[in-house]
């Protein structure tokens, strides 16, 4: 594909030319593309972003293609001019991103191998799912500035992963380290529990955090009546064998984020137009690539906010007491929050609970 003049607003077929190109390379791939589970959560709660308008009107290998050339998890020459295509494609119109939707469906060619990956990884989502309406619990990949030294912090739970930083991070990768390992090293052998009542979400959280939490309208063939479900998943080990923690995820809402960003991260955000951005005590300005990942969480905000069955079970995690003992009293990994730069997007947040802890309150969501 000719590379895009750095002067240049990438048009309508440089980006199905990034798509064409993409599609026709034979695929070796042996795993899983990291966050997919995650990205996925995200395009079916905010269907007018462009991965979910992709996911929607493109079908599922090009919303799939769409997050690893957004991710930089492809294979292919021409990086920059790359990332210069799919910034453009992120400024489109909701209807212009439709029609692109539906002209790579409709024109671009795939390869066998391709096709063979893509379906192997829809397959794994459906799988994954056990209601319609799923969220998925984001996998976090280690992203940290140059310069920082970690050595001396324990590493997230190799079961999960929280971000964190001097309390915030910006990272353009939707992989993390923290609260969200436990469902990465054991991708293939987690329980998870999905979309519980928001009735029952509101017999654990305080009120305002039950608010903040994407519910779902899914009615109620018998009565008629409307019945609301939380974005909310539980993911568990399939095996006690090793001490490991249970990982909760949720969406929240966008109108939600910049409270929950100062109480629990110390995060000063804002928004300009459409997007949203860090507030620097400098005066200076972060501005994110598709997400802000906030990570070291205030350790006294946690019960305050999530409320005491929550917090206990963070402060009685595995990953909390190595945390504790490698000297980190006063901030925690085992909160984390992904804010999509796009100001009218929800939020994925993600929670690292005690095993024992968390299998009461699934009890409490689920009645199960």
């Amino acid at each position: 594909m000719p590379p895009v003049d750095d002067q240049a607003i990438p048009s309508d077929d440089d980006i199905i030319g990034l798509f064409r190109q993409s599609y026709a390379a034979p695929w070796d791939r042996q795993r899983t593309p990291r966050g997919l589970d995650g990205a996925h959560g995200q395009a079916t709660a905010n269907p007018g972003s462009v991965e979910g308008i992709l996911l929607a009107s493109g079908g599922f290998t090009a919303w799939c293609m769409y997050h690893l050339l957004a991710n930089g998890e492809t294979h292919y020459e021409g990086r920059q001019n790359c990332r210069q295509i799919i910034n453009s494609f992120n400024q489109k119109t909701a209807e212009e991103c439709k029609n692109l939707a539906l002209r790579i469906k409709n024109e671009v060619l795939i390869d066998r191998t391709i096709k063979t990956h893509m379906a192997g990884y829809e397959e794994r989502l459906a799988k994954r799912r056990r209601k319609p309406l799923h969220i998925a619990v984001s996998r976090i990949g280690s992203n940290s500035f140059e310069g920082i030294d970690d050595s001396n912090t324990p590493s997230p739970p190799r079961p999960p992963s929280s971000p964190t930083r001097a309390s915030v991070e910006a990272s353009g990768n939707l992989e993390h380290p923290s609260a969200v390992q436990i469902a990465k090293r054991t991708e293939d052998h987690t329980l998870p529990f999905q979309n519980p009542s928001a009735l029952n979400v509101g017999k654990i959280f305080p009120e305002y955090m039950t608010d903040a939490i994407f519910m779902m309208e899914t009615g109620n063939a018998d009565t008629n009546k409307a019945v609301y479900e939380a974005s909310i998943t539980m993911t568990f080990p399939d095996s006690p064998i090793r001490k490991q923690d249970c990982v909760m995820s949720m969406i929240i809402k966008h109108t939600k984020l910049e409270y929950l960003a100062r109480r629990l991260f110390g995060a000063h955000t804002e928004t300009e137009g459409e997007f949203r951005y860090l507030r620097l005590e400098s005066g200076g300005q972060a501005w994110p690539g598709p997400e802000l990942w906030l990570r070291r969480c205030q350790h006294e905000a946690v019960t305050l906010v999530f409320g005491k069955a929550i917090g206990k079970a963070i402060e009685t995690s595995e990953f909390r007491i190595s945390e504790i003992n490698s000297g980190r009293l006063n901030t925690t990994e085992c909160v984390t929050l992904s804010m999509p730069q796009r100001r009218d997007h929800n939020a994925m947040l993600n929670l690292v609970l005690n095993l024992s802890q968390a299998h009461q309150i699934r009890k409490m969501l689920f009645g199960r």
